[in-house]
């Protein structure tokens, strides 16, 4: 899970995803979104970019403009990588949806676990197993026969 308090260069994490998804959207549309806010809630990385819809649409569907790839795919292609490398975690998942009434587009990244979370959640989540200690008098889990 990631910190959005973690500062690397005196700059939180929410900031600089903020910035990197900033820098991706301009790259596949003319104008840069009004405002990029980003949330971080355990493993699920949040960003709405405001004022950002009505032009990205536009760039994509007109090709030969001055993008370099005006694809969706390429683009999330893009985000997913600007995710990683701020976070330096693998994002299994991207759900996009950008709404154009209110012209805020919402990216919503799901970051894989880290390993000492998968470590400490396989402890809690493993189910509890009636086993008990061999010795004088006790059962055998499995079998059934004393020992």
């Amino acid at each position: 899970m990631i910190d959005q308090q973690t500062m690397r260069g005196g700059v939180s994490s929410t900031t600089r995803i903020s910035e990197a998804i900033g820098r991706v959207w301009a790259s596949y549309s003319p104008s840069r979104p009004s405002a990029v806010r980003t949330q971080i809630n355990g493993d699920v990385v949040t960003c709405q970019l405001v004022d950002a819809v009505a032009s990205f649409d536009r760039a994509v569907a007109a090709p030969g403009s001055h993008l370099v790839r005006p694809t969706l795919d390429t683009y999330k292609q893009d985000a997913i990588a600007a995710v990683v490398g701020v976070t330096r975690q693998r994002v299994t998942r991207l759900m996009s949806s950008h709404d154009r009434d209110t012209d805020v587009a919402t990216e919503v990244f799901t970051l894989e676990p880290t390993v000492r979370e998968l470590s400490q959640s396989d402890t809690r989540e493993l189910p509890r197993r009636d086993v008990r200690r061999f010795g004088y008098g006790q059962t055998h889990w499995r079998s059934g026969l004393k020992g």
